[in-house]
């Protein structure tokens, strides 16, 4: 996410924002939010969350908020702290956030700024294309169960090899000879 500064919707006059005064701007905003305390754990259970499992214990926001602090807020830092900590690798994050391909295909789309639309129009041809493949193949396993005489369904049924080779044998009437 980017903030973009439009004049024509500028305040350019004071404000007053956590008790400080001034003629802000978006990034004097964040300039301020960015060294609070709250802000350090927000971001840090939302990318333990994101990266590990939701809900993080007190300690682990706790210790991941310092590193933020500590390395004058850099995020990859707090990424880094992450993949090093025994939580990041404990069972409780061992397919903890196992996501629905419908999530999976949403996060994915939204992380990369694909086009959604584009990206569902292929993805419904390819599933007309499977749908069809799909009921080719229950037509010819169809056609081989009814194909099957009765002595090889006893026998454990006939490989479509079988089936093809007795087709082959067929008069020009279909019925066998």
């Amino acid at each position: 996410m980017q903030s973009a500064f439009i004049p024509r919707y500028f305040d350019s006059g004071q404000k007053t924002f956590m008790g400080k005064t001034g003629n802000f701007t978006g990034d004097d905003i964040v300039e301020i939010l960015v060294p609070l305390r709250a802000t350090a754990e927000r971001l840090s259970t939302r990318l333990f969350s994101f990266f590990a499992y939701q809900n993080p214990e007190p300690e682990i926001v706790h210790h991941l908020a310092d590193t933020f602090q500590q390395s004058h807020y850099n995020v990859g830092a707090v990424v880094r702290e992450i993949f090093s900590m025994d939580a990041f690798y404990s069972a409780k994050a061992y397919r903890g956030l196992v996501k629905s391909p419908a999530e999976l295909t949403a996060q994915t789309l939204r992380a990369t700024g694909a086009d959604a639309r584009a990206y569902l129009a292929a993805a419904n041809a390819m599933l007309s294309a499977e749908r069809g493949r799909l009921a080719g193949r229950r037509l010819v396993d169809q056609q081989l169960d009814v194909a099957q005489p009765p002595q090889l369904r006893q026998r454990g049924g006939a490989t479509r090899t079988d089936v093809v080779a007795r087709a082959d044998r067929r008069p020009a009437d279909g019925h066998p000879g």
